[in-house]
């Protein structure tokens, strides 16, 4: 539903611009990109598991992929992502003493991620796309005085994103907006045991909030005709 909505909201906007014109007619083609971003993290899954608050975070990534484009305008991506990486301060008291430290989080991530382009004016293509993958993150628990204890897990994604590119003869310069949302249901130690918490039983990470990124692209074959 959010997809065909805002992407109903991107085609009517576009629309109602002097000059503009839609089309679907690409040469169909492979492309490779990189992008660098980041979303906002609440840390509230770390309050959850924690039972003390932590700050939120911006948390960065970048990623590594590689599409194909139909002449019609569906697309096919596959992306590599490292990160979103999240480091959270917290300050606990514990009877007359009182703790600070850091969680950090860091994530890889390997997307699918289906779509479709339109052509808007004369070098530039909006697209709407849904990544789906997996997930393998590491949990970092540092605490001044008491050392570092670190657990791992894995999980999957979900990554609703629209991308508007401009063209450049091969090279392409975009921004990319979108909800980035991941979750890792259990963490377990380097022991191998499940990590608990202090209301479910185990820990879990949701790595998620609204993202965004700019990215560059090389078409191996310029996507407009």
């Amino acid at each position: 539903m959010l997809k065909g909505w805002g992407m109903g909201w991107l085609l009517g906007a576009a629309l109602a611009i002097p000059g503009t014109v839609l089309r679907a007619d690409f040469n169909s083609g492979f492309d490779v990109r990189l992008a660098v971003g980041g979303n906002y993290n609440s840390g509230a899954d770390l309050e959850t598991d924690n039972g003390f608050p932590v700050n939120g975070s911006f948390a960065p990534y970048g990623s590594l992929g590689a599409d194909y484009g139909s002449a019609g305008g569906f697309v096919l991506g596959l992306d590599l992502m490292n990160g979103p990486d999240r480091s959270h301060g917290f300050s606990v008291a514990v009877g007359p003493s009182t703790y600070t430290g850091t969680i950090g989080i860091q994530n890889w991530g390997l997307f699918v991620s289906p779509g479709w382009r339109v052509r808007l004016a004369k070098r530039l293509i909006l697209e709407a796309r849904l990544g789906v993958g997996a997930i393998s993150a590491k949990e970092t628990f540092e605490t001044d005085g008491l050392g570092t204890v670190t657990a791992t897990g894995y999980g999957y994604g979900v990554w609703p994103e629209f991308r508007g590119e401009y063209e450049i003869g091969p090279w392409g310069l975009g921004l990319s907006l979108g909800y980035l949302a991941s979750l890792v249901p259990a963490l377990e130690d380097s022991n191998g045991q499940v990590v608990q918490n202090t209301q479910y039983g185990y820990a879990t990470l949701h790595t998620e909030g609204f993202s965004t990124g700019l990215f560059v692209v090389y078409h191996f074959t310029p996507p407009l005709p």
